[in-house]
């Protein structure tokens, strides 16, 4: 069994438009309670959250064909997410859905698993991304334009705090020992 994690928080600790052609919204995020605090935390990081701002708003840029869609990002010190509505352009995908991207945050570099196994399901986040696309698709869903869904913003402050991230876990070593 994987060792437990212990209870945490996720906030938000800061938010702003994106800049340049890409419209969307940025989210600086962390995960209190947890270890390798320099991973969780922006203050016990090295890294300079308008720095990887800038450098996630010049990524974007580079994917011109996507420049009327929305984007939210989801920055933490070890790891940012790109989020995007579906390309109403694209036959393959649909506007009511997100799409992402997965980005290193030191480096700006697309995230590239450690392990080559593939991985029979994608990852889409953690509960303090969940939470923000939760509210953001409250916040689509509702706004009248998309010009309006771009001034609204989540408060800053916490997501919830995840009581007992091992539940599942340990729901199934209760059924192991059924069987």
């Amino acid at each position: 069994m994987p060792k437990p994690n212990p209870p945490y928080e996720a906030y938000i600790i800061g938010h702003s438009p994106l800049h340049g052609i890409i419209p969307g919204k940025f989210y600086l995020t962390e995960i209190r309670g947890r270890e390798a605090q320099q991973q969780r935390e922006w203050k016990h990081s090295n890294l300079n959250p308008a720095l990887i701002k800038t450098g996630i708003e010049l990524k974007l840029e580079d994917t011109k064909r996507l420049f009327h869609i929305p984007h939210i990002v989801i920055a933490m010190p070890h790891v940012t997410r790109v989020y995007r509505f579906g390309n109403p352009n694209d036959p393959l995908e649909r506007e009511t859905n997100f799409y992402t991207t997965l980005y290193n945050t030191a480096t700006m570099d697309i995230w590239e698993p450690t392990d080559p196994t593939p991985l029979p399901a994608q990852e889409i986040g953690c509960d303090g991304e969940i939470a923000i696309l939760a509210r953001e698709r409250d916040y689509w869903n509702q706004a009248p334009s998309v010009e309006e869904y771009l001034k609204l913003f989540i408060p800053y402050g916490s997501l919830g705090k995840v009581t007992n991230p091992n539940k599942l876990a340990q729901f199934k070593a209760l059924a192991d020992r059924l069987d």
